[in-house]
């Protein structure tokens, strides 16, 4: 009896330190000691004596977790975010690992009437063709998830006085497609003045406020960031 506990607990033991590999990873050596990325918190300044501290609450007793943590190989990781929707935690790319900066939306699908927000769209733009076309096209970035060809296509919502519903509907794409995946400005300048990778590389960019006289310019100038930007390469899960 005795030998079987021991087995099952040897089982449990290496079940975890499984569960500590996957959500421990190594990011770099500093002053002979190892710096720790927790991908369940985002913390960057774990230290060995941390990863004890998990293991013992797991169950290990200290000398246990001591030599465990001395003996784990726990993976390194470079701490330069990649979003890739619908992916874990952490992504390999090319065989390198990165904090994966897409989270899951809060709201997820659910079968029910969307006649309403239909109907809105239609108010709001003037016509069922023109909520149509935007409707198929907020539809295939949902159901394409991710996608390195990224379409070409911007709209411009405009009206005459306010209230016609466009801070309505950019919340409405951050409940859909989730806070991670929308990026908000709150006029062009920022294009140029922010980081391109933080404004690239999500689902969906929302201008608020643009002048007319510089539409075209404008477009010419999305148009010019996102054919050039540079895609990241073919991604796997880790």
């Amino acid at each position: 009896m005795a030998q079987d506990n021991e087995k099952i607990n040897k089982i449990n033991k290496s079940e975890i330190l499984e569960w500590a590999k996957k959500r421990f990873f190594l990011i770099k050596m500093l002053g002979g000691q190892s710096v720790y990325f927790d991908s369940a918190t985002n913390d960057t300044t774990l230290h060995k004596s941390h990863l004890i501290s998990h293991l013992i609450t797991k169950g290990f007793d200290y000398e246990e977790a001591k030599d465990a943590v001395r003996n784990i190989y726990l993976r390194p990781i470079i701490l330069n975010p990649k979003y890739v929707p619908y992916a874990e935690k952490i992504v390999n790319i090319e065989g390198n690992l990165y904090p994966n900066s897409w989270r899951m939306p809060q709201h997820l699908p659910i079968n029910i009437d969307a006649s309403n927000f239909v109907d809105h769209l239609i108010r709001m733009l003037g016509n069922r063709k023109k909520a149509e076309y935007l409707i198929t096209m907020l539809a295939y970035r949902y159901q394409k998830g991710y996608i390195e060809a990224k379409p070409h296509v911007a709209f411009y919502f405009y009206g005459h006085k306010g209230g016609y519903g466009k801070s309505l509907f950019a919340t409405t794409l951050e409940n859909v497609f989730g806070k991670t995946a929308v990026r908000t400005v709150t006029d062009e300048s920022a294009l140029g003045s922010m980081s391109a990778v933080d404004i690239w590389t999500r689902t969906w960019l929302i201008v608020q406020e643009v002048q007319v006289s510089g539409l075209d310019n404008l477009m010419d100038y999305c148009h010019l960031l996102s054919e050039n930007f540079e895609e990241q390469p073919s991604m796997k899960t880790s």
